[in-house]
């Protein structure tokens, strides 16, 4: 027993020591030196069963008018708490278990036994056992074992908390962790606010003066064969008009990144309207590739350039035209 009572020391300490560690290293290490111990223990009361553990049980005071629990059953209630609680916990199922044996042997009259009754009646009556009701029978056979087992079978309820509160530690970290990559995964590698250089050129005031309003939606298309910048990039709007050039600072910095192929968004944030010419001021995002974002824009997704400006009046006919054409089919369909 003195064997015994060391390799409970060791374990408690061991508890102690886990429950401090940061390392994970040191916590495996801990944990398998903890589990080398309580297959040590529960080999020497394999083999050296303790005739003092069923007269504990024997020993317990009883009401007078009870006659004592037998000695097989003394012995059947100290092995089935003992299997119950092998891994420091309980499962419903065990729980189960040990409510159908305390039932079948109430009838013995051991408070030892109507103690436990009393307890798991108490758990199971509403159907749905909670992980506190749970502690709460295992540390109620942990009063009614013999005292030399009681030590530890408490020893493991302990380290199973140590361990349910460091896997929960780690479950919670993980999802913090993967919070905070997918946060990062979704933020824009660049983001670029920027006035739309160039607009007084080309006519292209005219095209920001029909076609471009606040929060259109525009898109940022290299042009590689300008003839005054490598890094040259127009805006381009849902129609493939060019309403002007990304200014250079910005541009030597994103022309590469968009090169490479990174998916972007980018919208009219407002139009300045105090100079000669509009200008519009563009807000532009550049993300990862697996980006878990909505609407991203690859190269190939941008309408093509167009280079003259539609005639608005041949649009509105345009429209007439179809919406008398759908009139005439509606009501040759009636």
């Amino acid at each position: 027993m003195d064997s015994l009572r060391t390799l409970l020391r060791e374990a408690e300490a061991i508890r102690k020591k886990y429950s401090e560690a940061q390392e994970g290293g040191e916590k495996e290490r801990l944990r398998e030196r903890y589990k080398q111990i309580d297959e040590t223990i529960h080999r020497l009361q394999a083999v050296s069963p303790s005739v003092t553990s069923v007269h504990s049980i024997k020993s317990n005071k009883k009401p007078r008018s009870e006659e004592g629990i037998s000695e097989s059953a003394a012995v059947d209630l100290v092995q089935l708490c003992e299997t119950v609680t092998q891994d420091g916990s309980l499962s419903d199922e065990e729980i189960e278990q040990l409510r159908r044996w305390v039932i079948d042997h109430r009838s013995i009259g051991s408070p030892q036994i109507a103690f436990l009754h009393d307890v798991i009646e108490v758990v199971v009556a509403d159907g749905k056992i909670t992980a506190e009701e749970r502690k709460q029978v295992y540390k109620a056979i942990e009063q009614v074992l013999p005292v030399e087992l009681r030590k530890y079978v408490a020893q493991r309820r302990r380290m199973a908390d140590a361990l349910e509160k460091e896997r929960v530690r780690e479950e919670r970290d993980a999802e913090r962790e993967k919070a905070r990559l997918a946060k990062e995964l979704g933020s824009p590698l660049y983001v670029i606010d920027f006035m739309v250089a160039g607009v007084r050129y080309e006519g292209r005031e005219r095209v920001v003066r029909h076609y471009v309003r606040d929060g259109d939606c525009v898109y940022l298309a290299r042009d590689r064969k300008n003839k005054f910048s490598p890094n040259a990039i127009e805006v381009r709007t849902q129609l493939g008009l060019c309403i002007g050039y990304v200014p250079e600072e910005y541009a030597e910095e994103v022309a590469p990144v968009l090169d490479l192929g990174y998916p972007q968004r980018a919208f009219v944030k407002k139009i300045l309207t105090g100079a000669k010419v509009p200008i519009p001021v563009v807000v532009a995002e550049i993300f990862n590739f697996n980006a878990p974002v909505d609407n991203l824009i690859l190269e190939k997704d941008i309408p093509a350039k167009i280079a003259r400006i539609p005639k608005r009046g041949g649009c509105s006919s345009f429209v007439l035209l179809v919406t008398f054409a759908a009139l005439a089919v509606w009501q040759l369909l009636r």
